[in-house]
């Protein structure tokens, strides 16, 4: 059985994260820009952990924000740009006023229009926070500034399409970028990661994982251990946990299904594991999450 986290569209999430009123937004054509400084005043923080179905760019112009992004936790400002993409698990943990910017958030398949096979890779060896420059903070304010003119409704216009090519073919050499300033440790670690996040539910074999990086086991373990100071089997264990902590949130499921959703046949083993990594019994996890909620 392979069940993944639960899944947040962008109305799901207004629904839930944002005070009224709210706009239904959830359709395959998705597209949205809104400013940061509209929002976040209705904007309830911290957020549950929740797994989107959209990607996002959050772009500030003044503030700070704090945001888990999978299995760590990134700080965004004017210099530093947030991507989120589509199945990541994430939450936002502080916003620090007075905050400005902007939020573009648009369903996957509009990438399709907009990128060839090449930029596509590009697109997903992107990091989760891009550094800007200062050329880059005055050329990404300003297209915001049309973007958000151009959009009505939410439809994605020809303009605002190519609006929101350009933006993102603006940030692709970034990718580039960050692997050139990586080790060759860091690389494989961070491709292992994305790995792990795919396809962690069904394989649990380092092995899979060292094919498919056509490297051996023991270097899987050298490099993973040396950029992130984790064994590559602590991380895969650690996502599972993330995965189900999502999933704990949901009270109506029982913690068994949840284990067997994970491909975890012993629900006692499940119980052991989470504790091992949180130092909470599932049923305490859920217990303080439904006490933090109110």
């Amino acid at each position: 059985m392979d069940t993944p986290p639960r899944l947040i569209d962008p109305t799901g999430f207004r629904k839930a994260y944002i005070r009224q009123p709210f706009d239904e937004v959830s359709r395959p054509d998705y597209f949205q820009i809104v400013r940061v400084e509209q929002v976040a005043p209705r904007l309830v923080v911290p957020t549950l952990l929740h797994r989107t179905t959209y990607n996002y760019l959050v772009f500030l112009t003044q503030g700070e924000g704090r945001q888990v992004h999978n299995l760590d936790e990134v700080t965004i400002d004017a210099q530093r740009l947030l991507l989120v993409r589509a199945g990541t698990i994430t939450a936002i943990q502080a916003i620090q006023p007075p905050v400005a910017g902007f939020f573009i958030g648009f369903d996957p398949m509009v990438l399709d229009r907009l990128l060839s096979p090449v930029q596509l890779q590009q697109w997903l060896a992107l990091p989760a926070v891009l550094p800007l420059t200062a050329g880059d903070v005055a050329w990404c304010s300003g297209l915001c500034h049309l973007l958000a003119d151009e959009q009505a409704q939410g439809v994605l216009t020809d303009a605002a399409l190519h609006l929101l090519a350009g933006l993102i073919i603006k940030l692709l050499p970034k990718a580039t970028l960050a692997s050139t300033s990586m080790s060759r440790e860091e690389q494989l670690a961070t491709q292992f990661k994305q790995l792990v996040y795919t396809h962690c539910i069904l394989r649990k074999d380092l092995a899979f994982y060292a094919d498919a990086l056509a490297i051996s086991e023991n270097y899987l373990f050298r490099c993973v251990k040396t950029a992130t100071g984790k064994a590559p089997k602590s991380i895969l264990l650690e996502t599972l946990v993330l995965y189900a902590r999502v999933q704990l949130q949901n009270t109506t499921t029982d913690i068994a299904t949840i284990a067997y959703s994970l491909n975890l046949q012993d629900p006692s083993y499940f119980g052991r594991l989470f504790r091992k990594v949180t130092g909470q019994t599932p049923s305490d996890y859920r217990r303080a999450m439904q006490d933090s909620s109110g």
